[in-house]
Order: C-alpha cells, then sequence, then structure tokens
C-alpha cells in the first residue's frame, strides 16, 4: 500500500534577472536526483495586493525514503520550477513509489499572464 507522504515546500525562491530577455531559464538538477511522476498539477493566486501565486502537486516518488525538492528561478512573467526526489543519506529501505503532495509558494506577482513550466510542462495563469 502507498502511504501518503505530505511534504510541504515553501520557498522564498531563488530570483535570477534576465536583462530583459524573457526566455525560461534553464536550471540543473543536482547530482544523485531522481525524477517524480506528476499526477496533478494545480495553480492558484492568493492574497491581493500585491498577488502571489502557488502551485499544488500531487505526484509519486521512488520511496518513502526519498525526500521531494525544488529550485525555482524566475524570468519576466516565466517562472520556471524543477521538482525531483532526493534518497535520504544513510538509509535504507525498498524501492516502492509512495504518494507525495507538495505545495511550492512562487511569490509575488504583478498582474498579467504568467508561464510556470514545471519539470518540462507549462502550465498558464491570468493574475
Amino acid at each position: 500500500m502507498i502511504r501518503r507522504i505530505a511534504v510541504a515546500i515553501t520557498l522564498v525562491g531563488v530570483v535570477i534577472a534576465s536583462c530583459g530577455n524573457d526566455a525560461p531559464v534553464v536550471t540543473t538538477l543536482p547530482e544523485g536526483a531522481e525524477p517524480v511522476m506528476l499526477d496533478l498539477v494545480q495553480l492558484a493566486q492568493f492574497g491581493a495586493n500585491p498577488p502571489a501565486i502557488q502551485i499544488t502537486i500531487q505526484g509519486t516518488q521512488p520511496s518513502p525514503c526519498h525526500t521531494v525538492e525544488s529550485q525555482i528561478a524566475r524570468s519576466g512573467h516565466t517562472i520556471t520550477v524543477q521538482l525531483w526526489a532526493e534518497h535520504a543519506a544513510g538509509v535504507t529501505c525498498d524501492l516502492a513509489p509512495t504518494g507525495f503532495q507538495a505545495t511550492v509558494d512562487l511569490g509575488t506577482v504583478d498582474s498579467g499572464h504568467w508561464n510556470v513550466d514545471l519539470n518540462g510542462r507549462r502550465y498558464e495563469l491570468d493574475v
């Protein structure tokens, strides 16, 4: 049976200035990062002045010994989010796909159309 692990990831985020270039920022994952499967992704706006965006993700990680990690970068009206799993150091357990839920705070944003790239998939939101 797959155990549900709730992982709350609140990120202040890494904001990368691109000198006016709105191209998505390519981020490099750390060595040993393992992919997660994304089952459900929801973008939501909260707050009004200034508005903020958060993304809620449900998915599957390789085992209960993994933790879900993330990295974000912003360029113009595009936010790039990389989500992956890391095996806890010194812990041994069977590989048994395990569900997770993560909420990532993408921070405050200006009004307008936003693209959120999550592990290579694009999601859009008008704020």
